[in-house]
């Protein structure tokens, strides 16, 4: 699990055997407007991939699971807000 709460905090949780784990936590300098963290890949109930996308500098940024650290960041131009972004793998 995923989660973005205020003032940037973006946190993994792990939940398994009953108990729900912060496995990481980090402080990210402009607000969250979307993530997703969609399986794709050989193990189709967990993500490798965090993908996030950022209010104030118009970005969308990879993350590596669990550790949450930055794989890539693309800065969209213009006037393009992320609203909802979704990690998908296409054949070929």
């Amino acid at each position: 699990v995923l989660l973005a709460t205020g003032g940037g905090h973006l946190v993994y949780l792990e939940v398994g055997n009953g108990t729900i784990m912060e496995v990481k936590h980090v402080q990210l300098e402009y607000e969250i407007s979307c993530l997703d963290i969609n399986p794709i890949g050989e193990d189709p109930y967990r993500s490798q991939l965090a993908v996030v996308g950022m209010w104030t500098d118009i970005s969308v940024r990879i993350f590596s699971l669990p550790g949450l650290d930055i794989i890539t960041k693309e800065h969209l131009g213009g006037e393009i807000i992320p609203r909802s972004v979704l990690l998908c793998a296409f054949e070929g």
